[in-house]
C-alpha cells in the first residue's frame, strides 16, 4: 500500500502541483503586465525597449522566477529600492556619441516609502522574467487633458521659458494636432506610452539630436542612454555623480560611484567633473539598444523646428 500511495503521488500529484504553480506564475505575470503598464511604461517603454530607463525586454532577464533566483532578486531589489541619481531626467553625451544617464529610479517598495507592496513587486518581476510584452499595450491608461468637444486643453500645458507666447502656442498646437499627444504628456495633457516631456529642456539633449529623432526615430543610432551611473550590470557607467544639487530617490547626494564600479578604469569624484560630465575615458562596450517603437510622425522641417524650440524651452 505504501508503494502504491507513493507511486500515485509521484505520478499524479507532483505534476498536478507543477501545473498549478505554472498557472499561478502566468496569472502573476498578467497582473504584473497591468502594473507595469500603469507605473513603468513611460520610462522603460511599452515593449520594454528602454527610453529614460534601461531596456528590460532582454534575454538576460528571462527565466523562471523560482529557478533563476539571482535574476529575480536583482530585478526585485531594483524595483523595491530604486536607484540613486538626479530627481529629474539627466543625460550627458559622451565623446563616443552615446548617451550616459544620471537619472534616479524611484523607490517603489512600501518598506522604503513607495506605493507598492511585496505582491505587486513580485508580479512585475515575474512579468519581466516570463510575461508576454504584447500584453502591456492593452493596460496603458488613456490620454488625459481633452475637452468634451474633442479639443485638447492647451492651457494645461506649460508655456516655454525664454520663448514668446506665440512660439509656445505654436509648439503646443503641433504637439497636439500632429499626434505626439497620443503617447507623450506635457503638463497634464497627453498620453502615457512614452516619456513625460514636461521638463525636457532640462534633460541635456541637444537641438540636432531632437530634430533627427522627431524626423526619423528608427534611423537614430544613439536614441537613449546605454550607460547608467547607478546600474551595477552591463549598463554600468563608472563615473561619479558629483556636485548635483538634487537628491536621489534614495537620498544619495554628492559624489556617488556606480554600484560595482571601482575596478580598472573607474573614475573618482575628483576626476569625473561636475554634474556628470564626460570624463573622456574609454568605457567598456555595452549591449546595443533594442529598436524603438516610436514612429515617424511625418512632420515638415518647419514643424519640427517649431516643436523642438518649444520642447527645449520646457524647464
Amino acid at each position: 500500500m505504501i508503494i502504491l500511495v507513493w507511486g500515485w503521488y509521484f505520478i499524479y500529484d507532483i505534476p498536478r502541483m507543477s501545473r498549478a504553480e505554472a498557472l499561478h506564475q502566468l496569472a502573476m505575470a498578467e497582473v504584473g503586465a497591468r502594473l507595469y503598464a500603469e507605473n513603468c511604461v513611460v520610462c522603460h517603454g511599452p515593449v520594454g525597449e528602454g527610453v529614460v530607463g534601461p531596456p528590460l525586454n532582454k534575454e538576460a532577464f528571462r527565466g523562471n522566477p523560482r529557478e533563476n533566483r539571482e535574476i529575480y532578486d536583482l530585478i526585485y531589489r531594483a524595483i523595491d529600492n530604486g536607484r540613486p541619481g538626479t530627481s529629474t531626467t539627466h543625460w550627458v553625451r559622451l565623446t563616443t556619441g552615446e548617451w550616459a544617464s544620471y537619472t534616479a529610479m524611484p523607490t517603489w517598495g512600501a518598506s522604503n516609502g513607495g506605493p507598492m507592496n511585496e505582491q505587486m513587486i513580485t508580479a512585475i518581476t515575474t512579468f519581466i522574467m516570463m510575461g508576454d510584452w504584447n500584453l502591456v499595450g492593452r493596460h496603458i491608461p488613456p490620454p488625459t487633458g481633452m475637452n468634451s468637444d474633442g479639443t485638447w486643453q492647451l492651457d494645461k500645458m506649460p508655456d516655454g521659458v525664454g520663448i514668446s507666447a506665440e512660439a509656445s502656442l505654436a509648439g503646443k498646437q503641433i504637439f497636439t494636432n500632429r499626434g505626439c499627444v497620443a503617447c507623450h504628456k506635457i503638463g497634464s495633457v497627453g498620453g502615457n506610452v512614452g516619456p513625460d516631456l514636461t521638463r525636457l529642456g532640462e534633460w541635456g539633449l541637444d537641438r540636432e539630436f531632437l530634430i533627427e529623432w522627431i524626423d526619423n526615430p528608427a534611423a537614430v543610432p544613439n536614441r537613449a542612454p546605454t550607460y547608467w551611473s547607478n546600474y551595477g550590470g552591463p549598463y554600468q557607467l563608472p563615473i561619479a555623480i558629483q556636485g548635483q544639487p538634487e537628491t536621489s530617490a534614495s537620498g544619495v547626494q554628492g559624489a556617488q560611484l556606480a554600484e560595482g564600479a571601482g575596478g580598472e578604469g573607474a573614475v573618482t569624484g575628483e576626476s569625473a567633473g561636475q554634474g556628470g560630465a564626460d570624463p573622456g575615458i574609454a568605457i567598456p562596450s555595452t549591449e546595443p539598444l533594442p529598436r524603438t517603437v516610436m514612429p515617424s510622425m511625418g512632420l515638415s522641417d518647419e514643424e519640427i523646428e517649431i516643436l523642438v524650440d518649444y520642447l527645449l524651452s520646457l524647464k
